[in-house]
Formats: structure tokens, sequence, C-alpha cells
């Protein structure tokens, strides 16, 4: 787990072999959430391939952005949310 406040947002993580995967979801209040990744190995690089809430996403919930960005373990990100919005997003080894 990486954030929770009941009621309001939990993000969680979960690895399978060399890849992990990233899920967030907020309650009835738009979040932006900071994360930290010093969870993943040192000394490397790796591709997070991310869905996030689009800029109409509170009105229409299948609005969404897909972004790829270079990330390692000293990397700290936002995730921006729209209320009842969400955020998912993979990291893989380079």
């Amino acid at each position: 787990v990486l954030y929770a406040k009941v009621g309001e947002a939990v993000v969680v993580a979960k690895r399978k072999g060399e890849q992990w995967f990233i899920g967030g979801i907020t309650g009835n209040q738009p979040q932006n959430i900071e994360i930290d990744l010093g969870f993943i190995p040192a000394g490397q690089s790796f591709t997070l391939t991310s869905f996030e809430d689009g800029i109409n996403a509170d009105r229409q919930a299948m609005d969404y952005k897909k972004k790829e960005s270079t990330v390692n373990n000293q990397t700290r990100m936002t995730l921006k949310m729209v209320r009842n919005g969400g955020w998912a997003g993979t990291i893989k080894m380079k």
C-alpha cells in the first residue's frame, strides 16, 4: 500500500516477476497523491506506462490519457485523479 485514507483514496503496488503494477482509486473528492517509487530496484531505469483521468473524466468516465516515461527508484510522482476517478500504471525494466 503506497497511500490509503479511508473514504478518500487508495494507491497500491504489486510485483510479478520484474514488472510492477500500480493502481489508484478515489472517493467523492478529486485527489493529487504523491507517491515515491523507492520500492523499485536501485541503479536501473524503468519504463512507466500510465493511464490517468483525462480532462473531462469527471463528466465522461471513459476520458483518459496514456503516458510513457522513464523512472527510477529516486522518482516521486503525483497521481492526479478526479472525483470517483482512478489511475493505473505498469513499470517494466528498459
